[in-house]
């Protein structure tokens, strides 16, 4: 979906405002609405570049009205604002996502699955165990040479919950070309414990 440009949205509101006041003209509702809409901006400098625009707007261009309009703008508590920080996921968030991309890698990448088998005896959570049981059985009846499509049957036959979450790996719709980092990756955080995973900045 396309980014919707933050000025289009600003000044749509401004002029929609404008028209607002003719017909109801109590500007004092025009401000409250302003100051509720652009204090959802995390930028000051930005808020501020959007008050003086709505002042000179409301002011229909008188400088001294506008500067009055303008102070009571600034002198607004913006305290609703919320700037989001990015915090670490979790250990056990982490590693479900490194095990679905393991077995992911290993189904679709024949070239690393030598390095990756002996990561699975590490799998924590039960579906992905039960999963790779799956493609060892696979494995032992076509001489380790399988297709997806062996075990997308295996799954259209088995209870809906494997179905439900285990699918994406068998058959995912994002490319699953990764980097010798990616695989690094993978081995870092499966052969880490809780403990450590915290420690880590």
């Amino acid at each position: 979906m396309k980014k919707i440009d933050l000025k289009l949205i600003v000044i749509g509101c401004l002029t929609g405002l404008c028209i607002w006041l003719f017909i109801n003209p109590k500007i004092q509702e025009v401000e409250k609405h302003i100051k509720d809409l652009f204090s959802q901006i995390s930028s000051p400098a930005l808020r501020s570049h959007y008050y003086d625009k709505a002042s000179i707007r409301l002011a229909q261009n008188k400088q001294s009205l506008a500067a009055e309009i303008s102070k009571g703008f600034h002198d607004f508590k913006t305290s609703s604002v919320k700037i989001k920080t990015w915090t670490k996921p979790g250990f056990e968030h982490t590693r479900k996502i490194v095990e679905r991309r393991l077995l992911r890698l290993y189904i679709h990448n024949v070239e690393f699955r030598w390095i990756l088998k002996p990561l699975m005896q590490q799998l924590y959570f039960p579906q992905m165990k039960w999963l790779w049981r799956r493609i060892e059985e696979v494995q032992n009846h076509t001489d380790n040479d399988f297709c997806h499509h062996a075990l997308m049957a295996i799954l259209c036959s088995a209870e809906p919950v494997y179905m439900q979450t285990l699918r994406s790996i068998v058959c995912p719709s994002i490319s699953v070309e990764d980097s010798e980092l990616s695989i690094a990756h993978i081995e870092t955080v499966m052969t880490i414990t809780p403990e450590d995973y915290a420690l880590q900045s």
